[in-house]
C-alpha cells in the first residue's frame, strides 16, 4: 500500500526530523509559521519543478529545508553540514 504524502504527512516527517537532527520539538502552529517563512524567502536551490531548498532562521537557529511548491509546505529539514 502506497503512503499518501499530503501536508499532514509532511508535518509529521518534518516534526520527526527536527527532533532527530536538532532536538527541537515543533507543533502544528510552529510548522505553519515555518511554512509561512518560506513564502517570503528567496530560493537557494531548485531540486525539481516542485521541490526547492531554502535556508530559514527560526528561534535563533538556521535550518535548511525542502519546500514543496505544489503542497505549499515544508517536506523535510536537512541535517547540519
Amino acid at each position: 500500500m502506497k503512503t499518501i504524502k499530503n501536508r499532514e504527512y509532511s508535518y509529521n516527517h518534518t516534526k520527526q526530523r527536527m527532533l532527530e537532527r536538532f532536538n527541537i520539538h515543533i507543533n502544528k502552529r510552529d510548522y505553519n509559521k515555518l511554512c509561512n517563512l518560506i513564502s517570503s524567502r528567496t530560493i537557494v536551490m531548485r531540486e525539481s519543478v516542485t521541490q526547492e531548498i531554502h535556508i530559514i532562521d527560526w528561534k535563533e537557529k538556521t535550518f535548511t529545508v525542502v519546500f514543496n511548491t505544489e503542497k505549499n509546505c515544508i517536506t523535510t529539514v536537512l541535517p547540519e553540514r
